[in-house]
């Protein structure tokens, strides 16, 4: 899409100069137009990305004033075209943080350089902002999963407190405990990834048990499955490999198609944890007895904001499925699915296979 530059010129002949000039840079004009009023209703019925600035237009206030105006309205950069150059009017032009402050007359290469790196900054700012918010999303997201399941061993705890189970009760809020450590852990994980120095920040890869982190995993939502009436199963391949990966991240997936599974498994049915090795890639599946998937959505279930059909709809949020696609990729990894409507479904993870480790270099 062609990015627009609002034009904010009082001289005619200066206008026209400066839409020829930025057409032929391949950019889309908005005006031009000659005073802040102009300027303001433009920007209410169309979104340019840039503005190009004189500080003397006509109406009851100037550029700087109507810069003021752009920015606090609409977020706009702007361009300071202009042949003032005296302290005070720079002084209050500064306070409006323009991209740009050239003085006339122009010449072509000074304002090509200013639009293309302004309008870079905005392009840059816009991801940065994009990154962000789906970072939040998916940070909410992961962090709901094992809040939802501390919840369901506190039900249980509560339960068998009443029932004067003190052994079980203990038992329980070490879970509690376990899973509240988990998602500090998994909190902290995803916060370093804002750290300006992302390769620093990134989690070292460790030899890992894979039956071990899928018993660990089925112990964290054992609670929840209870709560549900929802049997959890492991069937495990003894004597697997090690295999090198990121702990939290791989966690992360497999709490993701754990919780997945639970919330598409009607009461009385099973969710069953699996792993073989497979040449040299170690296979992980998560298969439940749920609603299962319609043939035509298949395509569609790792999609950002892909929702199936839960009995809760506010269980659905859209980004499960997307958020395991995409670190299943970051470990080099893929997911695949197998699913029959009304039969369940089943997800598998296929990870690299990195090697046979010592018992002691494992990380449990």
């Amino acid at each position: 899409m062609t990015q627009s530059v609002l034009i904010v010129e009082d001289e005619r002949l200066v206008a026209l100069a400066l839409e020829e000039e930025i057409k032929r840079l391949g950019y889309k004009v908005l005006g031009p137009v000659s005073s802040a009023d102009d300027a303001l209703r433009c920007c209410e019925t169309a979104a340019p990305e840039l503005a190009l600035m004189d500080i003397r237009i006509h109406g009851s206030i100037d550029g700087i004033e109507c810069a003021q105006a752009l920015r606090r309205r609409f977020e706009l950069p702007i361009i300071y075209l202009t042949a003032i150059a005296d302290a005070v009017t720079i002084e209050r032009a500064k306070l409006t943080e323009p991209v740009g402050y050239l003085i006339k007359p122009i010449r072509s290469e000074e304002l090509k350089a200013a639009v293309e790196i302004a309008l870079f900054k905005r392009q840059m700012e816009r991801a940065l902002e994009q990154q962000q918010a789906e970072f939040l999303a998916m940070l909410t997201h992961d962090i709901r999963n094992p809040l939802q399941a501390i919840a369901g061993f506190a039900e249980l705890l509560a339960h068998e407190l009443d029932a004067g189970e003190v052994i079980r009760a203990r038992e329980l809020l070490n879970r509690v405990r376990e899973s509240i450590s988990h998602t500090a852990m998994l909190i902290a994980d995803q916060l370093s990834l804002l750290s300006s120095d992302v390769k620093r920040s990134e989690p070292t890869r460790v030899l890992l048990s894979i039956n071990e982190t899928l018993n660990r995993i089925k112990e964290r939502y054992d609670g929840e499955a209870t709560r549900r009436n929802i049997d959890v199963t492991t069937s495990l391949t003894e004597d697997l490999p090690a295999i090198e990966t990121k702990p939290l991240t791989l966690e992360r997936i497999l709490a993701n198609l754990v919780f997945n599974a639970l919330k598409f498994t009607p009461p009385g049915g099973r969710v069953t944890l699996s792993s073989e090795a497979r040449g040299n890639e170690i296979l992980i599946s998560v298969t439940d007895t749920g609603l299962g998937i319609p043939e035509e959505d298949l395509t569609k279930i790792f999609d950002k904001g892909w929702r199936g059909v839960t009995r809760s709809e506010e269980e659905g949020s859209g980004l499960g499925l997307y958020v395991v696609k995409t670190l299943a990729l970051a470990l080099g990894g893929r997911v695949e699915v197998q699913s029959t409507a009304g039969s369940g479904s089943c997800f598998t993870l296929f990870l690299k296979l990195s090697g046979i480790a010592g018992a002691d270099k494992i990380m449990n």
